[in-house]
């Protein structure tokens, strides 16, 4: 629903009479129709008046400066806070609203991929356009992070360290043993395909093979009375452990059905990343949205990155009764989507 007013102050008086008090996305436009903020709450009518009252330090300069701008409103009612997330970062995604931070976070964000060079390698990239890469992992909140992820992965499973697309530079890592030496003629290709195979699967999910190198390691360190070393190791075992368990849902997510369910009731099925049923209790807007096919905002990989990385956190944060699986995704499966939506007068 689509409400207009000449002013803000008028708008909040139509939020008043207008808006339920139940959950939903709201989107604020400017006098000029343009999407200035999208947000969500599981009580509507509260959060948009929340906008209202006077602030006046700090950054709360920029929501009066966002409220001022307000010339008309719309929101979307939702039975479920998982749909309001889903609506909520599609729109945003989709308006690229100027206000909200959360566009401004999902460009930050940094990614993980395997070069297509003879010998691969890994690149950090913040642009997921760069042709020369073979499969994208993450999203990474920050780049610290992704440099550590990169040192157990050199460490233990022995990928090169330099990005040149040919490895020529003599270095010091082989004599560390953290890499396998392509640039000294060390390994064969078919060799090489076989470390960069388990860099796939540790990025996948699967640390199976890293945690055995890490435990055997740890052997050796504690043999030798090198109990610091020990219990650094100990701690790798439980970041790779929590690691990838997020990335084998990711993973999954891309590439298979999930179901989630409550009370072993099905209540959202997801096709390959595409949100495709909900339960009969779903607000007939959304429901009736559903229905219409739509094609992600553009080929950004990143997109289906994030909406996993966004049901995977909804998932963790639920008590008991949730639960979900995931099944294989049938062949010629449509894809559809609540997440694109435009703007319904």
């Amino acid at each position: 629903m689509l409400i207009q007013g000449k002013n803000h102050q008028r708008v909040f008086s139509m939020i008043r009479d207008e808006v339920p008090a139940g959950p939903g996305v709201y989107l604020f436009y400017d006098v000029h129709g343009n999407v200035i903020y999208i947000g969500k709450s599981v009580n509507l009518i509260n959060r948009m008046l929340s906008y209202s009252r006077e602030r006046s330090t700090g950054n709360e300069s920029r929501t009066r400066r966002m409220v001022y701008d307000i010339g008309e409103f719309a929101y979307y009612t939702t039975n479920s806070e998982l749909v309001a997330l889903l609506l909520e970062d599609g729109l945003i995604k989709y308006h690229s609203p100027i206000f909200n931070k959360r566009q401004k976070e999902y460009a930050e964000y940094r990614y993980l991929s395997l070069t297509k060079d003879e010998f691969p390698t890994l690149k950090i990239l913040a642009d997921p356009t760069d042709l020369n890469t073979d499969g994208l992992f993450g999203p990474f909140r920050d780049r610290y992070f992704v440099e550590d992820l990169l040192w157990v992965v050199r460490e233990h499973l022995n990928l090169r360290t330099c990005t040149d697309p040919v490895p020529f530079r003599n270095s010091m890592n082989y004599h560390l043993g953290y890499c396998v030496g392509p640039c000294r003629g060390m390994i064969s290709h078919e060799e090489y395909a076989q470390v960069v195979a388990h860099v796939r699967e540790f990025l996948e999910g699967d640390e199976r093979l890293i945690v055995e190198k890490i435990h055997m390691e740890m052997g050796k360190a504690s043999a030798r009375r090198d109990y610091e070393r020990a219990a650094t190791l100990r701690d790798r075992i439980r970041f790779c452990g929590k690691f990838c368990e997020r990335q084998r849902f990711i993973h999954k997510f891309k590439t298979r059905n999930l179901v989630i369910l409550d009370h072993g009731r099905e209540v959202y099925r997801f096709s390959r990343g595409w949100l495709t049923e909900i339960d009969d209790a779903a607000d007939s807007v959304v429901k009736s949205l559903l229905g219409r096919p739509s094609k992600p905002t553009s080929n950004d990989p990143r997109f289906l990155l994030d909406r996993a990385n966004i049901v995977y956190k909804w998932i963790r944060q639920q008590k008991d009764g949730c639960e979900y699986r995931f099944d294989n995704a049938p062949p010629g499966v449509v894809s559809r989507d609540v997440g694109l939506l435009k703007r319904q007068p």
